[in-house]
C-alpha cells in the first residue's frame, strides 16, 4: 500500500514502476483518475487478466462493464468481484469475439445505454491453435484477436466519444504481446495458404495486428481527443497459460516449474503484475502525449516494440484489410 502521509515526486513514482508492480499499487495512485469513469473491459475470466484488471477498477470507478462469450462465468468473476468490494458498480455484456454477429449484438446493448464509456479495454483472445483453423474463410486467431475487437471498437465510437471533453481524454487499450516479433501481418497472405502455419506464428500476427491497431486509432481518433495504447502484459499463469504448460515443456520453452528457459518467453509475473500495465495504459496522465505507444511494466517501451508493428503505412493498410474483411467502412 503507499503511504499518503509521504510526499513523493509523481515522476519518480511512476518511473520506479517495474514487473513487480501491480495493479492494485497502479489503481490505487492512479485512484483519483479512475473516479466517476465508466470502464469496459472484455475477456474478464476469472483468475484471468483482464479480470484482474476490472477487479481493481472496480475499487475506485463508477461503472465496470465486464464483457465475455459465457454468462456463467461473468457472474462467476462478478460475484468474486461484489464478495470483496460490495459498492462495486457492475454490468456485463456477452461478447463472443469468434461471432461476428454476437460483436454486433454486443455493441447494439452497448450503444443502447445512456452512459458514456470513458475507456475500452480489449483484452480478450482466443488461445493459439496448434493446427490452421478458419471462420468464415479467415484465420481464427487474426479473426477473434484482431478483426472483431476492431469491429466491436468501431461500433460503439459513439459511446466512447461522448466521453471525451476539456478535462478529460477516453482511452483505448488493446492487449498486445511480445509474441508481436514472432510475425508481422502477412497482409497478402494472413491465412498462411503458403503452409507456413504454426500456432505461434498466427497468434504473434494476431498480436502485431493489435498493435498496429492501437498506431491507427491514435492517428485517426486524435481530432476527438481519443488516445490508444497496446500493451505487453507479461507472461501470468492464467488458466489458459496453465492450459498450455505441457506445450510449452515439451518446447524446451519452460522446465517443470514453469521457469523460462528461453529468451523467447517472458518470465512469469503475479496475476496482479499482469495487470498492472493495462490500469497504467487506462489512466497514467503523464503518458497523454504519448498516443499510440506501447507498453510494458507500465512504462512506455519503444525499444521492446518491433518495427513492423508500429509503421503507420502498414497500420493504414491493416484497417483497409479490416474494412475488406467486414465489408464496412470506418472513419
Amino acid at each position: 500500500m503507499l503511504n499518503s502521509n509521504f510526499p513523493i515526486s509523481r515522476t519518480i513514482m511512476v518511473a520506479s514502476w517495474n514487473n513487480k508492480t501491480t495493479a492494485d499499487e497502479v489503481a490505487e495512485y492512479l485512484s483519483s483518475e479512475i473516479k466517476d469513469k465508466n470502464v469496459l473491459v472484455t475477456g474478464v475470466s476469472l483468475g484471468g487478466i483482464g479480470g484482474e484488471a476490472a477487479r481493481v477498477v472496480a475499487k475506485y470507478g463508477n461503472l465496470v462493464i465486464l464483457g465475455g462469450r459465457n454468462q456463467e462465468k461473468l457472474d462467476e468473476t462478478a460475484a468474486s468481484i461484489k464478495a470483496e468490494i460490495p459498492t462495486a458498480n457492475l454490468r456485463t455484456l456477452i461478447l463472443d469475439l469468434t461471432s461476428l454477429p454476437s460483436v454486433e449484438a454486443a455493441a447494439a446493448t452497448v450503444n443502447s445505454w445512456t452512459e458514456p464509456i470513458h475507456v475500452l479495454i480489449n483484452n480478450a483472445a482466443v488461445p493459439t491453435r496448434k493446427e490452421l483453423t478458419l471462420i468464415e474463410g479467415v484465420e481464427v486467431q487474426f479473426r477473434s484477436n484482431f478483426v472483431a475487437p476492431f469491429l466491436f471498437t468501431n461500433l460503439i465510437l459513439g459511446r466512447i466519444k461522448a466521453a471525451a471533453s476539456a478535462d478529460f481524454s477516453p482511452r483505448i487499450v488493446n492487449v498486445g504481446s511480445s509474441a508481436h516479433r514472432f510475425s508481422p501481418v502477412r497482409l497478402e497472405d494472413y491465412n498462411f495458404t503458403d503452409g507456413s502455419y504454426n500456432q505461434f506464428v498466427g497468434y504473434g500476427q494476431s498480436k502485431t495486428a493489435d498493435i498496429l491497431f492501437s498506431v491507427e486509432l491514435a492517428k485517426r481518433l486524435a481530432k476527438y481527443g481519443i488516445l490508444s495504447y497496446s500493451v505487453h502484459p507479461g507472461a501470468a499463469w492464467t488458466p489458459g497459460a496453465l492450459a498450455m504448460k505441457p506445450e510449452l515443456i515439451k518446447l524446451g520453452l519452460i522446465d517443470e516449474d514453469g521457469n523460462a528457459l528461453s529468451a523467447s518467453v517472458d518470465e512469469f509475473k503475479s496475476l496482479g503484475a499482469a495487470a498492472a500495465t493495462h490500469i497504467a495504459a487506462a489512466f497514467d496522465p503523464s503518458i497523454k502525449d504519448q498516443s499510440g505507444s506501447y507498453l510494458f511494466d507500465c512504462q512506455v517501451r519503444k525499444d521492446l516494440v518491433a518495427p513492423h508493428a508500429i509503421d503507420p503505412e502498414i497500420s493504414a493498410k491493416l484497417w483497409a484489410l479490416a474494412e475488406k474483411l467486414l465489408g464496412k467502412n470506418f472513419e
